[in-house]
């Protein structure tokens, strides 16, 4: 029942969005050209994606059971809700997550981070996987502009050299002769 709720609630959002969309076309369609209808129908599709992705968290966030605490599995206690904004592929979305706590074992956690591996970074993983690709490529500065300019999100600098590099990765440097471990020159 759960996804014929969200399938209706998708199709109205989308004919609701159609409608403003037509709205404000016919106010000013003779000045507009391919770009400009193009740009138009691209900021209204991410507006809409972005507002279906904050309501399936929603339903998801909802469904979870109540937790229990994985150092003593005791039922954990609500202490309330906290708001968490995610910078996604289609622009940030405001997302309000229950957030649990075991007091003896001083745990603290929010089921729905955890089940969809949300980590620390504002971004999801698909943004920081562009930003990655973006920035081992171009500038910094650039990668900021198209960031902007065609998802219409605003990622500083910092956060883009931060994101850009890739995972740290263990890497051995043997050398000739030299056990693992050892650097050349050590006894």
């Amino acid at each position: 029942m759960g996804k014929d709720v969200t399938t209706d609630a998708a199709a109205k959002a989308f004919a609701g969005l159609v409608e403003e969309v037509r709205e404000r076309i016919d106010n000013v369609q003779p000045k507009l050209t391919l770009d400009d209808l193009e740009a138009l129908i691209w900021t209204y599709g991410r507006r809409l994606l972005a507002d279906l992705l904050a309501d399936l968290l929603r339903e998801v966030e909802e469904s979870l059971p109540k937790p229990s605490c994985p150092m003593c599995s005791r039922p954990m206690s609500l202490k309330g809700f906290r708001a968490r904004h995610l910078v996604t592929l289609f622009g940030v979305i405001k997302v309000s997550r229950r957030y649990f706590v075991c007091m003896p074992c001083r745990v603290c956690l929010t089921p729905l981070d955890a089940l969809l591996q949300i980590e620390r970074t504002p971004f999801t993983g698909k943004v920081r996987e562009l930003i990655r690709s973006l920035a081992c490529a171009l500038p910094v500065r650039e990668v900021a502009r198209l960031l902007q300019h065609v998802i219409g999100i605003d990622v500083a600098p910092t956060s883009i050299t931060r994101h850009g590099r890739r995972p740290r990765t263990l890497s051995v440097r043997v050398e000739r002769g030299q056990p693992p471990g050892r650097r050349p020159g050590e006894a």
